[in-house]
């Protein structure tokens, strides 16, 4: 099941740095999203954006206006198949 979809529309997709860094579509169903924060990637990513964000820095450009994914918007869900994790309507908090 992976990211619920309301998780990954209202939660991943939106932020204050817009697209959250550690978003991922399942390599099996493309029409769903996992969550690589608490997954052994993570450290990759981080140092991706990093370099990301320096270069951007280096040569004055503001990184929100990319489109690149640089967010991180959430406390991250474990990448799990059968689960849906994340943000749900039926829950009232």
């Amino acid at each position: 099941m992976a990211l619920t979809q309301l998780q990954v529309r209202n939660v991943c997709l939106y932020g204050q740095n817009g697209q959250c860094r550690f978003l991922d579509q399942d390599m099996m169903d493309y029409t769903k999203f996992i969550c690589r924060k608490k997954s052994h990637e993570k450290k990759i990513i981080n140092e991706e954006v990093d370099a990301f964000l320096k270069e951007c820095k280096e040569k004055n450009i503001n990184p929100n206006t990319t489109g690149e994914p640089i967010g991180d918007n959430c406390k991250g869900y474990l990448p799990l198949q059968v689960l849906p994790q994340g943000y749900d309507v039926d829950k009232k908090s």
